[in-house]
């Protein structure tokens, strides 16, 4: 499949350049979740998300932190390397900016334009990430991380600074960090209209 991958998306840049559209075209190559880990379909148990914890449809680094390649000659440097917190939905503010396009003004607008932070010239545009996926629940702020796996079970604080995997719980140690994380999620999801 990876080798199918790769001879598609040659065969875009290699139609690209023949058309002579290479420098003036944003090529996006992103990934929407990590791969499956789950006893409940074995058959798509094809990969590692080590050392990431657990997998897709899970808001553990594992099932959100995915691969994202851009390429846009002149605007971005090749082999430039981003370790900014962005999210998905930034590359669609990306592509209007690109386009010349401004975002409609009667309709809110929930990426923002990464591209300073993929040049390596800013911070991420985001004070906080926000991550839901059925109950499961989770916000990143700074290197600070809090999950919420279920409605159920308790809260995790994670320090994404040293511990990707997620397995050094904070909340004992930092519970004034997680309860501030906590508040500002709950405010997020009152401003989505959503229920807790």
């Amino acid at each position: 499949m990876v080798s199918a991958l790769d001879a598609g998306i040659g065969q875009v840049l290699q139609e690209l350049d023949r058309r002579g559209l290479s420098n003036n075209t944003l090529v996006i190559l992103a990934s929407d979740n990590g791969a499956w880990i789950g006893s409940k379909k074995p058959q798509l148990e094809v990969a590692s998300n080590q050392p990431f914890r657990e997998g897709r449809t899970t808001v553990y680094e594992s099932g959100i932190r995915t691969p994202c390649i851009i390429r846009w000659p002149g605007r971005i440097t090749e082999n430039t390397v981003c370790r900014e917190p962005l999210i998905n939905i930034d590359l669609f503010a990306l592509a209007l900016y690109a386009a010349g396009a401004e975002p409609l003004s009667e309709i809110p607008l929930d990426g923002l334009n990464p591209l300073l932070a993929l040049r390596g010239e800013s911070p991420s545009p985001h004070q906080s990430l926000y991550f839901r996926h059925g109950e499961t629940s989770s916000i990143r702020k700074g290197d600070w991380k809090l999950v919420r796996p279920a409605p159920e079970t308790p809260i995790g604080l994670y320090d994404l600074s040293h511990d990707f995997a997620e397995s050094d719980d904070h909340v004992a140690t930092h519970p004034t960090v997680a309860a501030q994380l906590w508040d500002d999620f709950v405010n997020w999801l009152n401003e989505m209209h959503q229920a807790l």
